[in-house]
């Protein structure tokens, strides 16, 4: 209830601070549509805006800090403003570093994404304008936002705040050149979002301050030092208050069409999770225990999606009980048999073979209704498993299949029972053999 509060709070402040801020005049802002998160994962699209200028202009640099450790850039487009005045050149980079000179970054790993634009880079270039708005929207931000990396994985980043921000390395960033190319739009002052009194000493030039009066007019050119810069961000809602299990990424979580394609993940791969295969896996994680695109996971989702389990209650993540596949090998290939202490929800394999080929399911002799087999890269996959919810291998031995192959090693054997919890998995192969021979009896036991 107390985050339920805070957050109506925050973005009642939100509203009037953002409606201040289109009102207050020449800046350079990055926008903040995107204030509270509703889910893990999410993919949020950021504007950075050129507001009231007073004249038109033909080319702009900026330079934003992205915290990567909280967040990753999934694409850098053109403005309405630089898309429909068909302005012939935009390009972007992200550069790599570390710039812990800031109060929200502290010594997280940060990058500079920068964005470059000219109305005409050629004499053949011919834009059809160069301003007249209010508020020019230079670019769009695409981010994948609410995951931390952590001990090795991806793990959520909750109840926490993620700015971005201007940086400058030098006078030439965050600055804006007028049609003419006698005047240099350049900021004087720079503000955060929230607008609150803190430690300024931390924004200083360069870094995270704004140049004002340190950088010398060029020869013949006019230095407008007259821009506010504004920053943005956005907070990551506690625990209680975020989702999971949007799979598709159409705002509806935990929908048979997620379930769908979480299994479709397990035997074709990546592909199953386009066009964003980031925010798939970022809403992967069901049953909460930091480890996404687990076969306990879309086990959990089946449970949630039938009614019979709760959405965010966080299951024992290991069972007690175990599971043993057993390879015979024969002269005319192999025989897979599987033994489980308890019947499980699913099980799903990987094969590899020692000459790199896959295998479909006509090659896997035996398979029955409730196993899926399909191909990853140079593996072989195979999922067991029923979107009902229902057992998909009852507890005991049974049989699984047969393959006509020289030799398949396992590269991955995963046992998810009822409870989505995941049970302790071996791999024995027993070989016949298929050449005989007579050895010298070494060491001699008769030799002192």
């Amino acid at each position: 209830m107390q985050n339920q509060i805070g957050t109506l709070i925050r973005t009642t402040l939100l509203v009037l601070m953002l409606a201040a801020t289109v009102a207050a005049g020449p800046q350079l802002r990055i926008s903040h549509g995107n204030f509270t998160l509703p889910c893990y994962g999410a993919v949020k699209t950021y504007s950075i805006y050129a507001d009231s200028l007073a004249g038109n202009i033909s080319s702009f640099k900026l330079v934003i800090a992205v915290n990567e450790n909280s967040f990753a850039v999934i694409s850098t487009e053109p403005g309405d403003f630089v898309k429909s005045c068909n302005w012939e050149y935009f390009t972007t980079r992200l550069i790599h570093g570390d710039f812990p000179n800031h109060p929200e970054y502290n010594t997280a790993t940060t990058g500079l994404l920068e964005i470059t634009g000219f109305a005409s880079a050629t004499q053949a270039g011919a834009p059809t304008c160069f301003g007249g708005a209010d508020a020019l929207e230079l670019a769009k931000v695409k981010l994948l936002v609410g995951y931390q990396g952590h001990w090795g994985h991806w793990a959520p980043a909750e109840c926490a705040f993620q700015p971005l921000s201007f940086f400058w390395r030098g006078c030439t960033d965050n600055r804006l050149l007028s049609r003419d190319g006698d005047t240099v739009f350049t900021a004087s002052t720079v503000r955060d979002y929230y607008d609150l009194p803190g430690d300024t000493s931390l924004y200083v030039f360069p870094g995270f301050g704004a140049p004002g009066n340190a950088c010398v007019a060029e020869p013949e050119t006019t230095m407008v030092s007259l821009l506010g810069a504004v920053n943005s961000g956005f907070e990551l809602m506690c625990g209680e208050e975020l989702c999971t299990g949007d799979i598709n990424l159409n705002g509806f979580p935990y929908e048979s069409a997620d379930l769908v394609m979480y299994s479709n993940y397990f035997t074709i791969g990546l592909p199953a999770f386009m066009p964003y295969p980031e925010g798939s896996i970022a809403q992967s994680d069901i049953n909460h225990d930091g480890i996404p695109l687990s076969v306990a996971d879309m086990v959990y989702m089946s449970r949630i999606i039938i009614g019979d389990i709760a959405a965010f209650s966080r299951p024992n993540p290991l069972s007690t009980n175990s599971v043993l596949l057993t390879l015979d090998r024969r002269r005319t290939g192999v025989e897979a048999s599987l033994t489980t202490d308890a019947p499980l929800a699913a099980a799903y394999l990987r094969l590899t073979s020692t000459d790199g080929r896959t295998f479909s399911r006509p090659d896997l002799d035996g398979l029955d209704n409730t196993a899926a087999a399909g191909k990853i890269g140079d593996t072989t996959t195979v999922l067991w498993f029923h979107q009902d919810g229902s057992t998909a291998l009852p507890s005991g031995t049974r049989r699984l299949f047969e393959l006509e192959a020289d030799h398949i090693q396992v590269a991955e054997l995963t046992a998810v029972d009822q409870f989505g919890r995941t049970l302790a998995a071996k791999v024995v192969e027993n070989s016949l053999p298929t050449t005989m021979s007579l050895a010298q009896n070494y060491p001699n036991p008769f030799n002192p």
